[in-house]
Order: structure tokens, then sequence, then C-alpha cells
């Protein structure tokens, strides 16, 4: 879609179309991620008519006819739905008029830290027999649905991931979902159109007797921003597609050497503080011997449970806790913290207040050394299947207003 942000114009609810894609995977640039079906509400008379479309030749030629006619599209979370048609459909350029997200992002101000997805759209915007109308095939998809997670195990979806398997729910459910997705996004953009641009100005006036003209939401200037947003969102959807080329064999030399410096920093930490450690686990030994000569009534396990038995049963000194390296330095060497964890209550040891312990400035690298194997297993991960990394930037921002990526932890 060619954008002239001095044109464009946001169009009137009863005159667009609201479209919404159902996909196999989020990651549409890849060729195994499919288009299972598309959804289409507008008003037709007055009342909202909706057509679900799960037939590939149809989805091309209806995508084509709203595109050779100029037909204003609106959607909710163009960052997506323009990567999907940059990828799916190349030679296809509707005339998207709006994103109801965007719409959403500005109105939802006031609703704090509250995501601004569609389904707290609905609750925040529209009445409450439309809230929940996602239960359906959310229900089903958590009940039916298995998969194999990362770890090897294998899960069922639940409340925040169960969007990742709608193309698995059963037709008449899918078909249903996907109506009402796009519904619910013409209900939620009358809503607010009407909120701007026909109450609002009013009854601003009637409570400001001095505002201007000037002071109120003007067409024009939300189409302004409108296009800008748009813009960046065609943007971003191609540099996602493109991706970019990453070295994963000098990510996994990076990988490798931080692992290695971090086993030489656990020898070094163990082989400093031994004596130390020995005091922590003589002292848990003895409180878990002591404990079981109060609690066991038996005398055949009481004579079990000698004071060597107890220390084979304690756990090793973990240098990652935080309880453990409590005992350490604060029991065993009788260091006197200055900070603790607002949660636990217990000495903190994260990086920002490690200066206030001597003798552990091995651990000060440590969350450095974690930090970037972390990022290295991502990139190689996320690299691994093109040896392209394909950045997923939300470019309506976060609820804190971050511009902020939803894959990459680094």
């Amino acid at each position: 879609m060619a954008i002239d942000i001095f044109e464009f114009q946001m169009t009137e609810p009863k005159n667009v179309v609201a479209l919404d894609f159902e996909t196999t995977g989020l990651g549409v640039y890849k060729s195994g991620i499919k288009v299972t079906s598309i959804s289409l509400s507008r008003y037709i008379k007055g009342k909202i008519h909706n057509i679900f479309i799960d037939d590939e030749h149809k989805i091309y030629k209806t995508l084509q006819n709203l595109a050779n006619n100029k037909v204003p599209v609106i959607v909710y979370n163009y960052g997506f739905e323009a990567l999907v048609m940059h990828c799916k459909y190349p030679g296809i350029k509707l005339n998207v008029t709006g994103d109801v997200l965007r719409l959403v992002q500005q109105e939802g101000t006031q609703w704090g830290k509250r995501a601004f997805s569609l389904k707290n759209a609905v609750v925040m915007l529209l009445p409450r027999k439309y809230h929940g109308y996602e239960n359906d095939i959310k229900n089903w998809i958590i009940e039916n649905v298995t998969y194999l997670a990362a770890d090897g195990k294998t899960k069922s979806p639940n409340s925040l991931n169960w969007g990742r398997f709608i193309y698995l729910a059963p037709h008449d459910k899918l078909k249903r979902y996907n109506e009402l997705d796009t519904e619910m996004t013409l209900r939620i953009y009358e809503a607010i159109w009407e909120k701007w641009f026909v109450e609002e100005p009013e009854y601003l006036k009637s409570k400001h007797k001095n505002i201007t003209d000037d002071e109120l939401y003007t067409i024009e200037e939300m189409s302004f921003d409108h296009a800008i947003y748009l813009l960046n969102c065609e943007r971003v959807a191609r540099a996602e597609a493109r991706g970019m080329q990453v070295d994963i064999y000098e990510l996994l030399c990076g990988f490798h050497s931080a692992k290695n410096k971090l086993e030489t920093m656990e020898s070094r930490f163990f082989e400093q503080h031994k004596d130390g450690i020995a005091e922590v686990q003589r002292r848990r030994a003895k409180s878990l011997w002591l404990e079981k000569q109060n609690t066991l009534k038996s005398k055949k396990y009481l004579e079990i449970w000698t004071l060597e038995y107890a220390k084979s049963k304690i756990k090793p000194f973990n240098y990652n806790s935080d309880l453990d390296l409590k005992m350490l330095l604060v029991d065993v060497y009788g260091q006197v913290p200055k900070y603790f964890s607002k949660k636990t209550k217990r000495p903190s040891f994260s990086a920002k207040v490690m200066h206030q312990w001597t003798g552990i400035d091995i651990l000060k690298e440590k969350g450095a050394l974690e930090q970037a194997m972390k990022q290295a297993r991502n990139l190689i991960y996320l690299s691994f299947e093109d040896g392209l990394y394909h950045p997923s930037i939300k470019v309506a921002g976060t609820t804190t207003g971050r511009l902020a990526g939803g894959k990459f932890d680094g």
C-alpha cells in the first residue's frame, strides 16, 4: 500500500471492511506457515455481516478484489497483517485505512498496564454481552490440544498461549471465532469513532466553555498519525521478512567460551571458600539430625538417622542459591548486609548490590556471562532454520511505552 501521509484519510465505520487472518504460526516468512482462513465484517443496511473463507484460491481472489476496488480495510494489529500480506500475497496492495490496535492504544491510556489485546479492548469498550467472545474456542483448545514443549515434555496450552493453536480447532469453532474477531474489531472501531468524532467534541464544549476547535480531536490529525503508523508497520514487516544474517559458528564459540569461564569461576569459588562451605554443610547436617531426633518416634529409625547419615541427605552447596550464599556470608562469615530483597526479605544478591559483599568478586561477573549465554542461545534458536534472525518489533509499543520485540530476550 503506497501511503501519502498528507492525503491519507481515515474512513467512517459504515464504509470499511474489517479483515483478520488465521495462520498456522506467527513466523509467516517461513514457507511451512500457511494462511488457513480469513474473515471479513462490514455493515450492510445498518447490520454487521460476516464472511468466513478457508479456501486458498477464494482467499486470494477476495484479497485481490478488495485491492482492485480500493475498499477501505481495517485490521487489529497491522504489524502482523502487513507481514502476512508481504510474505504470502506480495502482489496485492490492500487499501488499509485503520489499525484498531493503534486507536485502542490511544483511547486506553487510562487503563494502566492492561495489555491492548483485542480481548481487553472488548472488555473496556463494548457492552458486557460481547465479553469473553473467545471462551468457546479457548476452552476447547486447552482441553483437547497437547504439544511438545522446548524441554521435551508434553504439555497442554494455557490461558496465555492457547492462541498459537487456533488452527487446530474444529471448523465450526474456528469459523465462529474468526468471524467474531473481525466483528469485534469493527464494533470497537465504531465505538471509538463515535466517541472521538461525534460525541466527544460536543461533550467537551459543554464541559469546557473556553475550549476551541483547535484543541479537539480532528479526523485530519488522527489520519496523519495513522498514516505514519501504518507506514512504520509496513517497514517493520519488510525488515522481519528479510531478516538479518547470523553467524551461528561465532555465536557457538562465544557461548562455549562463556560457559568455560563460568565453570572456571565455579571451581575457583569452591576452592576459595571450601572451609566456609564445609561449615555450612556441617550446620545443615546437624540441624537435620536434631530435627529427626525430635520428630522420629521409632527407635529403629533413630538408630538409622545418625549425624553421618544426615550428612549424606543434605543437598550440595549451590552458589546460585541466595539462601546458600546467605548462610555462607552472613551465618558463617558474619558479614552484615545492607540491602534486602523486597519479595523474600532476605539479603539481596542482585547484580546492583553485589558490592555489599566481600570475598565473592568472582560472582560479580557471573551475571553478565549468563546473560551473554542466554542471548547467544536464543539467537541460535531463532536463526537455526535459515541462518537469519527475523526481528519481531511491536510497532504499537508496550503498555509501559517501550518499543519492544516479541521474541528475542536481549
